[in-house]
């Protein structure tokens, strides 16, 4: 099997949460780390994003100009939604309790393509795997 990045290794549990209305792209989640900062932050570990790591997560890259399809069934609909959030979207949108409520955990039934449209973005994405208990 694929052991897990080094720097990747987090404790976690997980499971639904209630629908705060945030999120219009698929189902909540809460994901519970089980140790903080010493300064009470929680720090997520992260990898770059080469083919193992993401492997290891069931993604990978797509390179310019590469055709891709989504499992053995290419003629199913999928949405396409083109999102421009800008830099100031965290602070101004997500962490606020009037707007977008504080940070979630988005998981859904359908794959998902990410890809920049501006050459300066920037960011992370948060990829996790469920594993059997015990």
């Amino acid at each position: 099997g694929l052991g897990a990045p080094a720097a990747a290794a987090a404790a976690a549990s997980g499971g639904d949460e209630p629908e705060a209305g945030s999120n219009i792209l698929g189902g909540n989640g809460l994901l519970l780390l089980e140790r903080a900062g010493s300064d009470g932050d929680v720090r997520v570990p992260w990898v770059w994003a080469d083919e193992a790591n993401l492997r290891y997560y069931g993604a990978r890259l797509v390179k310019p100009g590469e055709s891709v399809c989504f499992g053995g069934d290419c003629d199913c609909l999928l949405p396409v939604s083109h999102m421009r959030i800008g830099p100031r979207y965290v602070a101004d949108y997500v962490k606020r309790a009037d707007r977008g409520g504080g940070i979630y955990l988005e998981y859904h039934d359908r794959p998902h393509f990410h890809a920049p449209r501006d050459p300066d973005a920037a960011g992370y994405l948060l990829l996790g795997r469920t594993e059997a208990m015990g």
